[in-house]
């Protein structure tokens, strides 16, 4: 079981690229990255994925996979889950529990990157057999 996935490559970045600029040597470093984890992540809907649950919310759960920190699979995508609130709140089901720290397979529904801040965001459903906590 993971929290957060160390992904690691090697990028070449010409030397023209690398500047003395604090700034312009990060963006040098990072768009090369950005752009190799682009390719890399899962590219179409309806892909099979493996997350942890790290929050759990009456209206879903948060799950965290590889370098992405926010899967959000709402409840409407859970159909024969219902959440149980108190200090540890579960989603429960006739035959198993969604809580902290669950592992869960789960299908990617859709994706999208956010410019302003660089972060990856999805969301997944439950929704499909062989879906739900390992």
């Amino acid at each position: 079981m993971f929290l957060k996935s160390q992904l690691s490559w090697n990028i070449s970045i010409p030397p023209e690229e690398l500047h003395l600029d604090e700034l312009m040597l990060k963006k040098s470093i990072y768009v090369p990255l950005l752009a190799e984890f682009v390719k890399r992540r899962p590219q179409k809907r309806g892909e099979v994925l493996r997350g942890v649950v790290h929050k759990i919310y009456k209206h879903g759960i948060l799950l965290r996979w590889g370098p992405l920190e926010n899967v959000f699979i709402s409840n409407k995508t859970m159909p024969s889950y219902c959440y149980v609130p108190g200090e540890n709140p579960i989603f429960m089901s006739d035959t198993s529990k969604i809580e902290k720290d669950v592992e869960v397979h789960f299908v990617l529904i859709g994706q999208r990157s956010e410019e302003d801040t660089k972060e990856f965001r999805a969301v997944g459903g439950l929704e499909g057999d062989f879906l739900g906590p390992m």
